[in-house]
């Protein structure tokens, strides 16, 4: 029976705020703000600014980050009185931790330089928005030391579950995903780095026991705009799909069925036989993009040019899936140049 995109639809939609939420609660933020200030509650409107700027750094959608925050800063130049000697104070700040970074990535330390560097983004995005990226394509770089290196462990322990329920875990260089149930799916975990469009290789291989949906996100700017390399399976079919996710609707670039036989990996000696393993590669150039599993490769040119964005992993419940479907994933490769 052929497995239905809609159950992959749903599963992926649960639990996730739309963009536009966000956007919303950032320019709520900012009317409570001009609303205080017009009941005379000085205090009230800086603090609702405050929130404003905590929602704002949520938003990962670069576009409307970037008309959002002159949206702010002028909201604060009306209502804070000192909002210039607050940013001077961030960015002093920002600096002293930045300085300390560098220290740190002589020293070869690099996750501890990306850690100071993201607190000092929260005085003062901009001002270390390079030393960041920086780091971030050193630690990509360093992927090649293969799974469990550091690099790979920090691009883990800095990323986050951007749709669905935690659970995702990193141990020993491995992903685990969380169990999906028919009322709640594993999701999308997404890594720390934002990649260009242009050129990206990204491949992993996932190992589970039972059946169900798994893959590759790429250029994932928000949860309503995104890039999806699928591999499902029902009986004895293998299903790949290229999709997009844009305003609640999946674009479907390409789709193929085959086989196991043709997808999956050699089962190791002494293996349980209900244990599959399957490496997964997605290629962009341009806006072509391929998609292999095993020996099957699905090919598809994107409608659009292909946004810069984050990359990740997707693990979605299904009808039919078994209980105990979790694929770990394992043997990241990436290759790709980091978005400044």
């Amino acid at each position: 029976m052929r497995t239905s995109l809609v159950g992959v639809a749903c599963a992926l939609a649960l639990g996730a705020a739309p963009a536009a939420s966000q956007e919303g609660a950032v320019l709520a933020a900012v009317a409570a703000a001009e609303q205080a200030t017009a009941d005379k509650r000085g205090e009230d409107a800086v603090v609702a600014l405050q929130e404003a700027e905590r929602l704002l750094a949520q938003i990962r959608d670069p576009d409307i980050r970037a008309e959002l925050e002159r949206t702010v800063a002028t909201a604060r130049a009306a209502h804070d009185p000192i909002a210039d000697a607050v940013d001077e104070g961030r960015t002093a700040a920002a600096s002293a931790l930045a300085q300390a970074a560098t220290a740190y990535e002589e020293k070869g330390w690099h996750r501890m330089a990306l850690s100071l560097l993201r607190e000092a983004a929260g005085f003062s995005a901009a001002s270390v928005a390079e030393a960041i990226a920086r780091v971030q394509q050193t630690l990509l770089a360093s992927r090649n030391e293969g799974a469990g290196g550091s690099g790979l462990t920090a691009w883990f322990d800095d990323g986050e579950v951007v749709q669905g329920r935690d659970g995702w875990s990193i141990e020993d260089g491995v992903l685990l995903s969380p169990e999906p149930t028919p009322k709640a799916d594993g999701g999308i975990f997404i890594g720390s780095v934002r990649a260009r469009p242009e050129q990206i290789r990204f491949a992993a291989t996932a190992t589970m026991t039972g059946t169900g949906g798994f893959g590759l996100v790429f250029a994932y700017r928000h949860n309503q705009d995104y890039h999806l390399a699928y591999c499902s399976t029902s009986g004895s079919d293998t299903y790949l799909r290229l999709l997009r996710w844009r305003n609640g609707a999946y674009q479907e670039l390409a789709e193929t069925q085959t086989s196991p036989a043709k997808t999956r990996l050699p089962a190791a000696e002494g293996a349980p036989a209900d244990l599959s393993s399957y490496r997964l590669e997605v290629r962009v150039d341009g806006d072509q993009v391929e998609f292999q599993v095993g020996q099957t490769t699905l090919r598809a040119k994107s409608s659009a040019p292909i946004p810069r964005g984050f990359f990740g992993f997707e693990n979605a419940h299904l009808d039919g899936t078994k209980a105990g479907f979790a694929p770990v994933f394992v043997d990241v490769e990436v290759d790709a140049e980091v978005a400044r």
